[in-house]
Order: structure tokens, then C-alpha cells, then sequence
């Protein structure tokens, strides 16, 4: 950690107290994600999550932050970070420029926070919301058999035929709706039971 880095930190942490003095409510914002958003993002898909991110998370909620605002990775995804007692949400929000083309609406009503994904494919009109899609299907396949084989050592053509299975999980969690469909979970137990070292 460079020092410029623990000197924001701690300019951070020193706003969240003079805010917690004032019986103000303080709202994050950032551009990489505060914590992982699934089980061992940083490592299967690093580079979209702060570095140290548990001791810093840790660190940000003891101050009493309890919400940030993220969004690297264009997924419309919430998760709930908790600390001796306390915990941070980090809400991230999608993208227009890719699949399902949101951004959220959020509103507060007094002590009251609510989130509101809204899809734009419909205003573009025509086919848009297909071509998005398959688009965005395309992209997911060719980003996975590329880490699948740089990340993972998995041959070329194994990483290629193994890449579109990551695809429709990949979806769900960009469109924040991670009720995977029995065939993806069918699927997902599939790649559990390979074993890797055959495709080395």
C-alpha cells in the first residue's frame, strides 16, 4: 500500500467521524468495488476490487460507513459486508454500454434507501435489446476461454469449449437477478465435478 493511498484512507476516515459528529449520514462513491461481490472475485477475475479490500472494507466500517456507490465491474449487484457487529452495503450499478443497458434510480425517504434498476434497450427501439444481448453473450465467451486459458493454464480449445457454461451466470449477476435457471445450475454442478488437471 503506497502512503498516498493510507493518506486518503485516512482523510476518509476523519470526514466519516466529523459527519458522525454532525448526525450526518455519510453515501460512498467509488469506482472500483469496495468488497467482492461473489466468492473469490479478486482472485478468479482480479483488477475490480480494491487491493487490501478486507482490511480497508474493515477499516470503513468501523469509521461508520455503511453505503457506497461502485461500478467497474457494470454489474446491478448488491452485497452486504459485516464487521464486528457493523457492515457496509456496496451497491454496484451496470451500465448503459453493455447488457441490460441500467443504471438505478435511487431514492431516500428519510432513513428509508431504495433501489431502482432502469433498463434503456427499450428506448433505442427495434431489435435492440437482442442484439445487446447477443452482443453481450459474445463478448462473455470469448472474455472466459481467454481466462480460462491465460488466468488458468486451460489448453486453448478446452477453455474455448468450456467458456460459453460461465456465460449465463455472468448474465444473471450483470442484470442482478442471480436465480440461476435449473439448467445453468445443472451446469454449474457439471464444472464442479471436472477435473482441471486433464485440461492442463
Amino acid at each position: 500500500v503506497c502512503s498516498s493511498d493510507l493518506l486518503t484512507l485516512a482523510w476518509i476516515k476523519d470526514r466519516l467521524e466529523d459527519a458522525q459528529s454532525m448526525g450526518k449520514t455519510v453515501i460512498g462513491m467509488m469506482h472500483h468495488g469496495l468488497v467482492e461481490h461473489y466468492n473469490y472475485q479478486q482472485m478468479v477475475d482480479p483488477g475490480y476490487v480494491i487491493d487490501n479490500w478486507e482490511t480497508v472494507s474493515n477499516e470503513l466500517i468501523d469509521a461508520g460507513l455503511k453505503l457506497i456507490l461502485t461500478g467497474h465491474y457494470h454489474a446491478t449487484d448488491i452485497t452486504k459486508r459485516e464487521h464486528d457487529g457493523k457492515f457496509v452495503f456496496d451497491v454496484e450499478t451496470g451500465s448503459t454500454v453493455n447488457y441490460p443497458c441500467t443504471y438505478r434510480m435511487l431514492t431516500i425517504d428519510g432513513n428509508e434507501y431504495s433501489f431502482a434498476p432502469q433498463n434503456t434497450t427499450s428506448l433505442m427501439g427495434g431489435d435492440f435489446d437482442d442484439f445487446a444481448r447477443l452482443f453481450m453473450s459474445d463478448h462473455l465467451n470469448l472474455y472466459f476461454a481467454n481466462l480460462l486459458h491465460s488466468n488458468f493454464g486451460i489448453d486453448e480449445a478446452s477453455a474455448a469449449a468450456l467458456a460459453p457454461l460461465f456465460t449465463p451466470a455472468a448474465m444473471a449477476h450483470f442484470a442482478g437477478d442471480e436465480a440461476m435457471p435449473a439448467d445453468v445450475l445443472g451446469q454449474i454442478s457439471m464444472l464442479n465435478s471436472v477435473d482441471p488437471s486433464g485440461m492442463l
